[in-house]
Order: C-alpha cells, then sequence, then structure tokens
C-alpha cells in the first residue's frame, strides 16, 4: 500500500509506484502541504521543502523530474533557484508560481514554464504535463527569467530597483530592440551575486531604494575585479545637480531621470555596451601580448642556454682538439730529448757528475711525459684497458690511499643497493678519484667532510624512466667553500685553477671530465658558494658475462662483418684492421649494395655502416632491413653529422653510434663488444 503522506514544518515527502517525481518549493506551510497532498492523491512521488538551500540539497542527493517553486522565497528567488536547479540537474524541468504582475512569453525550448499563482494549487496538478512538453504561455512576471545559454544578444541590461513596476516599464520600452536582453534584481542586496552571475553589460541602479541606497551598490559593484568596468547608469526622479555629482563619484558613468523616451534609452544602452565591449577586447589583447611576450621571453632563455651549452661544448671539443695535437708533439719533443739523453748516457758513462746531470734531464723528461699523458686524457686521446669492475669493492680496496688525500678531513664511503658492474680503466679510476678527493679536500677547511656514495641509477638526464640498474652512479658531495657559477662554468677547462701560488695546477677536474666522457660516461658538477659541491659521474653498466672474456672450450666460429661505407681510405682501413682480428669482412661502398647482401640473407654477424651515403638508401635503412632478415645481427652506426643522429627515430635508439672522426682502437672495441654480446646470447638460449 502506498505510504500517507507525513506533514511537518520543513518537508512532506510521499512516494508511489507510478508518476512523476516533484518537488514543491514554497515558505508557506499550508500552501506547501496542499500542493503535495494534491499530486500524491493524483499518483505522483511528491516532495516539499520550505527553503531554497534545503531544496538544492535535496536535488544534490536525488533526481527529480519537476520542480514546482514560489517565484519570491526568503533568501533566494525562484528564477535564481531555477536556473542553480537545472545545472544540478540539467533534464529538469521548473514550474514558477507567481501572483505579481508582468507579462513575458518563454521561448518554446525552455524548461521552464510561468503559472500565475492565483491558479495555486489546483492548477499545479495538470501544469506539470505541459512543463514536460516544454510549452509556452505568455503570464504576468515582475522578475525576469534568465535568458537560456541559446539566448545570446548583443547588450545585456541588469536593472536593479525595488519597484517591480519599474521593470515593467522598462521592458515594454526595450521590447521592441531584439539586441537588448534585460535582466531585473528587486533585491539590492544580492547586487554583487546576480551581477557576477549574469554578466551584464550595462547595470541601471536606481538612487533611492530602502535598506540599501543605489550609491552603495554602486560603490561595491565597482570594487569587484570582474564588474569594475562595466558602465553604471544611476536612475532617479530627482535632477538635483548635486545628486548627480555623487552618483558620478560614486562609480556611475551616466545619470537617468525616470523616465527617458524610450528610443533615448536603447541609445545609451547601445553607446555605453558598445564602450564597455572595447575596453573588454582592449583588455583581451592586452593580456593576449603579455602572454605571448612572456613566451617569447622564455623561449628565448631557452634559446640562449642552448647557445650557452652548445658554446660551451664547442669550446670544451676545441680545446681538446688544441691540447692534443699540443700533447702529440710535445711526445715528439720528449722522445727526440729521451733519445739523446740515453746517448749521452752511453758516450758518458763512468762520469759521475755528467751521469747526475743526465739522471735529472731524465727525471723532467718523464714529469714531462707524465704532463702529456694528462692532456691526452683532457682531450680523450689516451690509451684506456678497459675491464669489468666492481667499483664498490674497488673504493673500499683503496680507501686507505683515498683517506690520505684529504689530509686528516672526514671521508666516508657509502653503497646504496647493489651496484651494476662497469667496463673502466682500473688505473684511470683510481687516479680520477684521488684527483676529486684531492680537489675537494682543498675546497674544505679542516673540519671538512667527504661522502662518496655509490647507488644504481638511471640513465641521466632520463628523469628515472629507464631501468634503474642501467647505470652507476657515484656522488661525492663535500661541505667546502663551493663554487661561483663562474668557476663552476670554467671548471673543466685544463689548466683552470682559483688556487695562488704553487698550488696552481687546474689539471684535477679536466683529467676527471676527460677520463669519464671517454669511458661513455657523464660528470656533472653542481655548486653553491659556502654550501659545498656535488660531483656525480655516471658510467653505464656492463654486462656480467664479460668477466668470462669469451672463454670456453670449443673454437669459436668465425665472425662476419659487413662494412658499409662509401670513403675508399675509411673503409679499406676499417676492413683491414677488422681481418687483422681474425673477422670475415665484407664491403660495400653504398647503400645499395649492402641492401642486396643483406636481402641474400648472407651469415652476417654484425653490420657496420655509415648513416650519410650517397643514394637513396641510408644507414637506418640498412639497420631496418637487417632486422627483418638477419634478426641476430648486431649493428653499429657511424657518423659525423650530428643532426642525422640526433633525431628521435627508434632505430636510433636501440643502434649503438660511433662518431666519426674516430680511431681505429675505439672502432675494434665496440666492434668485438658487440659481436661477444651476441655470442654471449647465443650461447645462453643454447
Amino acid at each position: 500500500m502506498p505510504a500517507e503522506p507525513s506533514f511537518g514544518p520543513g518537508t512532506l515527502a510521499l512516494e508511489t509506484p507510478d508518476g512523476r517525481s516533484i518537488l514543491v518549493v514554497e515558505d508557506d506551510q499550508d500552501t506547501r502541504e496542499l500542493a503535495c497532498e494534491l499530486l500524491c492523491a493524483l499518483g505522483h512521488a511528491a516532495s516539499g521543502s520550505g527553503s531554497a538551500e534545503q531544496a538544492l540539497a535535496l536535488l544534490r542527493e536525488r533526481p527529480v523530474d519537476i520542480l514546482f517553486t514560489d517565484l519570491n522565497l526568503p533568501g533566494m528567488s525562484g528564477i535564481e533557484l531555477a536556473t542553480r536547479a537545472i545545472a544540478l540537474q540539467p533534464t529538469l524541468k521548473v514550474i514558477l508560481a507567481s501572483g505579481e504582475g508582468g507579462t513575458i512569453a518563454l521561448p518554446a525550448d525552455s524548461p521552464i514554464m510561468l503559472l500565475p499563482q492565483t491558479l495555486r494549487p489546483a492548477a499545479a496538478a495538470g501544469e506539470h504535463r505541459r512543463a514536460d512538453a516544454g510549452a509556452a504561455s505568455p503570464v504576468r512576471l515582475s522578475e525576469r527569467v534568465p535568458a537560456m545559454p541559446n539566448q545570446t544578444r548583443d547588450a545585456r541590461l541588469l536593472l536593479i530597483d525595488d519597484q517591480p513596476f519599474n521593470a515593467d516599464l522598462v521592458r515594454g520600452m526595450l521590447a521592441s530592440e531584439p539586441d537588448i536582453a534585460v535582466d531585473y534584481l528587486i533585491d539590492p542586496a544580492r547586487a554583487l551575486a546576480y551581477a557576477q552571475a549574469c554578466a551584464p553589460t550595462v547595470i541601471l541602479v536606481d538612487l533611492h531604494m530602502p535598506m540599501i541606497d543605489g550609491l552603495e551598490v554602486i560603490r561595491e559593484l565597482k570594487a569587484h575585479p570582474q564588474l569594475a568596468d562595466v558602465p553604471i547608469i544611476m536612475v532617479s526622479s530627482n535632477d538635483n545637480p548635486g545628486t548627480k555629482a555623487q552618483g558620478f563619484a560614486a562609480g556611475a558613468m551616466d545619470y537617468l531621470v525616470k523616465w527617458p523616451d524610450r528610443i533615448e534609452l536603447a541609445a545609451r544602452i547601445r553607446a555605453h555596451t558598445r564602450a564597455y565591449r572595447t575596453i573588454v577586447e582592449r583588455d583581451q589583447a592586452r593580456r593576449a601580448f603579455e602572454d605571448s611576450q612572456a613566451a617569447l621571453l622564455q623561449r628565448s632563455e631557452e634559446l640562449a642556454a642552448a647557445q650557452a651549452s652548445l658554446h660551451e661544448a664547442q669550446k670544451m671539443e676545441a680545446l681538446g682538439e688544441l691540447t692534443s695535437g699540443i700533447a702529440h708533439d710535445f711526445n715528439d719533443v720528449l722522445h727526440l730529448i729521451s733519445g739523446h739523453l740515453q746517448l749521452l748516457r752511453i758516450a758518458h758513462r763512468t762520469h759521475e757528475p755528467t751521469l747526475r746531470r743526465l739522471d735529472a734531464a731524465a727525471d723532467g723528461v718523464r714529469r714531462g711525459a707524465t704532463l702529456a699523458s694528462q692532456m691526452l686524457a683532457f682531450a680523450r686521446r689516451q690509451r684506456l684497458q678497459p675491464a669489468l669492475l666492481r667499483v664498490d669493492a674497488l673504493l673500499f680496496g683503496m680507501e686507505e690511499r683515498l683517506r690520505e688525500a684529504p689530509g686528516g678531513r672526514g671521508l666516508r664511503i657509502a653503497v646504496d643497493g647493489a651496484c651494476p658492474a662497469v667496463a673502466l680503466d682500473q688505473a684511470e679510476f683510481g687516479k680520477t678519484m684521488l684527483h676529486l678527493v684531492r680537489n675537494a679536500a682543498e675546497a674544505m677547511g679542516p673540519e671538512g667532510q667527504l661522502a662518496i656514495e655509490l647507488a644504481p641509477a638511471a640513465a641521466p638526464g632520463s628523469g628515472g624512466e629507464t631501468d634503474a640498474a642501467g647505470w652507476l652512479r657515484i656522488r661525492l658531495a663535500d661541505n667546502g667553500a663551493g663554487m661561483t657559477p663562474e668557476v663552476q662554468r670554467r671548471a673543466f677547462e685544463p689548466f683552470f685553477s682559483t688556487k695562488a701560488g704553487n698550488r696552481r695546477s687546474g689539471i684535477g677536474l679536466s683529467l676527471a671530465f676527460g677520463f669519464v666522457t671517454q669511458s661513455g660516461g657523464q660528470i656533472d658538477p653542481v655548486s653553491t658558494p659556502g654550501q659545498g659541491s656535488v660531483v656525480t659521474l655516471y658510467f653505464p653498466a656492463a654486462p656480467e658475462q664479460v668477466a668470462d672474456n669469451g672463454a670456453g672450450t670449443g673454437a669459436a666460429p668465425v665472425r662476419t662483418v659487413l662494412v658499409v661505407e662509401d670513403e675508399d681510405a675509411v673503409r679499406s682501413a676499417s676492413v683491414e684492421v677488422l681481418r687483422k682480428l681474425g673477422l670475415c669482412v665484407l664491403e660495400a661502398a653504398d647503400g645499395e649494395t649492402a641492401l642486396g647482401l643483406i636481402r641474400q640473407k648472407l651469415p652476417i654477424d654484425l653490420l657496420f655502416t655509415d648513416i650519410v651515403m650517397p643514394g637513396a638508401t641510408r644507414g637506418q635503412d640498412l639497420a631496418l632491413a637487417a632486422a627483418e632478415h638477419l634478426p641476430d645481427a648486431k649493428v653499429l652506426f657511424a657518423s659525423g653529422y650530428p643532426g642525422e643522429v640526433g633525431r628521435d627515430d627508434a632505430v636510433f635508439q636501440r643502434v649503438p653510434l660511433l662518431r666519426k672522426p674516430y680511431r681505429l682502437d675505439e672502432m675494434t672495441r665496440l666492434v668485438q663488444g658487440l659481436l661477444l654480446a651476441e655470442r654471449t646470447a647465443k650461447d645462453t638460449a643454447d
């Protein structure tokens, strides 16, 4: 059985299995209960609410088909309630009831139905059917329903006046003006919120209103940033110049004496609307200009930073080339001096004073050779002998030597996680660590502390998106004096130093830079004056199988390498070196020839190809063909064109690159490493 209606001061509810769900909003309890009882008797589910706030709370909790509300509610008008209710439930139909004067016709597609209050409550039971169909009916109304989103007009007038008949008069005067929409607010206390909601282009404010006068309303509207530029016209029956001056002082842009001719009123509204829209468009253009300026400034700063980085890289490369050339010539001179010193030692082997002088000269030659070696290290031209190293074990093994370098300052070595093995020259790595520790010690006071921390890490600059064990990170952090940005920028330059007197060497960080870079790693210094420095080294992890060095019981098969290079001299030198390693080498002078060999599915273990070559076929095309026809073959790129290898193609991401000009020993190590990895993968699969 259906539930009996329950009456209370706030709500009335009755649920039935059929009919519509209707919410009745009426502050008069008797009227509310009567309407709900009648609707329930007709088979609808009716619930009542005594306030707009309570009605909105109910609408947030459950869906309703029809909202039947009084037009004049305490604290919020029925129009505002209808607007907010439709925003909560877009399919909601609304019936507004009012007994006040005024006439307005709603569009056929409006979800709001206007019902004269004289029909309540008997007509309410049937009017919901017309609301479902969206029917329109002209009724008298003093407070205009806000326009729906599709009812856009050039000008929107908001009239704030405590007399409803003034609203009817203004609407009548502007009824023949299709480009002007009119909103009306009877309560000046809600002027600010209402104006923000309806976004008027012109506001008419009555001067004399009870409780709050028009001047106070104008000041409140003008004080809000969103409404400060909206033109306000003060209207009054008072034609006193002093009253007009007060209105202009409060912020009004115009003053009208009730009431002007309709043509003049429409003209003033259009003029003020044009002025307001011009201000809005000006402000929008200014904001767009400021945004574009900010974007341009940001791009300029990014470009300047990129140019500075490029300049720094070019400078370091030029210094490396210069240093390498000087070291090479210097070694030739030292070799000549050393040879003649040995001849003099043979000629004067019985004359002790001469031998002592020769020994002193030979010691100078050795020191010169050490300096030349350091210069080659910075230029990344020294000969390295990489081997599989466990750096954590190596550092703990040389901990005593490292502790001597700081000269009594604190040193701590910490390992975080299982550090991967790396392929490094053990002797040069030890020298690099000693150089870095000494540099840190010289920057610290007697109570300084240096921490060396090792951990597996992602590739530098990857943001942690790659395999966390793919790289080894070594971080040296001290609490010394730190470096200024200028000193930090020049830190890797050879022979640059802030040390005074005979301590001016300036080779330590440059040696570290050369060794780390030549080993395939990266070095990043970060420093703040007065807070110390942090130097971070990154080295790529090496496969564990390298430790076996290819040892096995059976004879290793002969590996085949396809060398693709259009420069005859470069190709011939590479082929000769690879053949001396015992490899079977195939040659191709262009991409088309190499593509034919690949498509024949010859037993090629490694494709060593240039990227940019004459013809339509390039290195990346050969790599793709090898992936299709020779899936087990390794690929090694060579190129002297940075722009070509800097692309984001997937093939460039997975294929190692040998940058031109390269040394033949560097090529040899890469080729042997790739073939060893290929053989290890096959052995593991077997």
